[in-house]
């Protein structure tokens, strides 16, 4: 066994002289021992120990020559060769070690079930894309920024086929440590430093960018979990779990592979319990040794969630209700709509615009901030009340989007005179009418409201 202790016995070696005398024969035996400092040879007893404690996965085997030489001298002493083959077995002595502890995963949200969580392994080739139709259409140019067909990708961003630099057609991905190399093949043009490489789950492609011959990529991209235990059979065989549990990864317990499960993972989560648990995984291993042993500390996977365009804006200040008086001058601020979409980048972008349609244009909205503006003099008399329809919509492709109505109710002012109908009045009387005769009633209206539009009569000399 390898944790056997300094000064154990291993075996007694005995060799026999058939000379008789007692200078010459099996009480002259003499024993020495080469090859190995680990172990001794008592030289007359024939007994080999060890001399330091053994450790089979620094050494497994040994070879040992151990010479027995009788009592003669010169040419008449005589020595006999024997060959000691040690081998070591094995106990479960080592616990499991990680590899590249911690990992880091690029996955997309949404991803469907039973998908590979980690999917880039040495040697994977990924083609550079020319066109995003060619690799997926428009649920590949979700994942990268919402950048429709035609656009070059490079340096994790996507720009016009027009206006790129060239690129590296294609690349391959080498480990070295616990960076991956990527090397580009077909190299038109040196592009610029700093590049990242970004797994398509769903496509099985990569965006392959930014690299010259020695570009290097971390943090590591990775195939799997992986410990290592250098004991043997059950020993050195591992078992892998999550721990804790996780609702959205499940794990095989023998390659380490991580999966996910049904459980929706949605970037936006606002449960903050779940939210750490879609971006952080951790994996405990043990071996299966009696008693099994256990690593000293688990391995952690963060899981970066790249967005999908899944969400639409949301209308914050609702119910959209303003009241305005009338007469102010056309460019007024009238009410100020906020839509927040919680998806990132140009996904979560949002930009405003009137219904097309609307009957009347007295208000434009700002694209950017939401303020709506008057863009002529209001006035109560004329429209008493709008509804104007807001749409609300971000920069994905495709775009999602949201409608609200305003309301904008015109406060009245007293900007409107008494109108009498008619204007002349022609009465005649026959003289000698008794007092408080009525003589005509008047008819006058005021297109104002409430107290701009109650009226009182008194009569002036012209």
């Amino acid at each position: 066994m390898e944790d056997i202790m300094a000064g154990a016995t291993v075996l007694f070696l005995n060799a026999t002289d058939l000379d008789r005398s007692r200078e010459y024969g099996q009480e002259s035996i003499i024993f020495s021992l080469e090859g190995s400092s680990h172990f001794r040879i008592n030289a007359r007893s024939g007994e080999i120990t060890t001399t330091s404690l053994l450790d089979r996965e620094a050494k497994s085997e040994y070879i040992l020559i151990v010479r027995a030489v009788d009592g003669g001298v010169g040419h008449n002493q005589k020595t006999g060769i024997a060959t000691v083959n040690i081998t070591l077995l094995d106990i479960n002595d080592n616990y499991p070690v990680w590899k590249d502890e911690p990992y880091f995963i690029n996955l997309v949200e949404m991803t469907p079930p039973n998908s590979d969580v980690t999917t880039i392994e040495e040697g994977q080739r990924g083609e550079l894309l020319g066109s995003i139709g060619e690799f997926g259409g428009s649920q590949l140019a979700d994942v990268v920024k919402g950048v429709g067909p035609g656009s070059m990708c490079y340096n994790g961003m996507c720009h016009n086929a027009t206006s790129a630099p060239p690129l590296v057609s294609s690349c391959t991905l080498r480990r070295q440590g616990r960076a991956w190399v990527v090397q580009g093949e077909q190299l038109q043009a040196r592009p610029p430093t700093g590049g990242r490489v970004l797994s398509m789950l769903q496509h099985k492609a990569m965006l392959c960018s930014s690299f010259s011959s020695t570009g290097t990529l971390d943090p590591l991209a990775i195939e799997q979990v992986a410990a290592f235990d250098p004991d043997l059979a059950e020993n050195g065989s591992l078992i892998y779990s999550i721990r804790p549990p996780n609702k959205f990864y499940s794990l095989n317990s023998t390659t380490g592979k991580i999966r996910t499960t049904g459980v929706i993972l949605d970037r936006e989560n606002p449960n903050p319990q779940e939210a750490e648990l879609m971006r952080k995984i951790v994996v405990s291993v043990t071996d299966r040794g009696r008693p099994p042993l256990r690593a000293t500390s688990s391995a952690t996977v963060f899981v970066n969630l790249l967005d999908l365009n899944d969400n639409d804006p949301t209308f914050q200040n609702l119910p959209f209700i303003t009241e305005i008086p009338e007469g102010l001058p056309a460019g007024s601020s009238v009410f100020q709509v906020v839509a927040i979409d919680v998806d990132e980048g140009l996904n979560g972008q949002v930009t405003y615009r009137m219904q097309v349609g609307m009957p009347r244009m007295d208000f434009l909205v700002n694209s950017s901030t939401g303020l709506i503006n008057s863009t002529t003099v209001l006035d109560r008399e004329r429209i008493a009340e709008y509804y104007l329809r807001v749409v609300a919509s971000d920069a994905g492709v495709p775009s999602k989007s949201s409608t609200s109505t305003l309301t904008v109710r015109i406060l009245d002012v007293n900007d409107e005179n008494p109108t009498f109908f008619p204007a002349v009045y022609n009465v005649s009387l026959p003289e000698n009418i008794p007092r408080d005769f009525k003589v005509v009633r008047l008819n006058c209206t005021d297109a104002d409201v409430g107290l701009n539009a109650e009226l009182s009569y008194f009569i002036t000399d012209l």
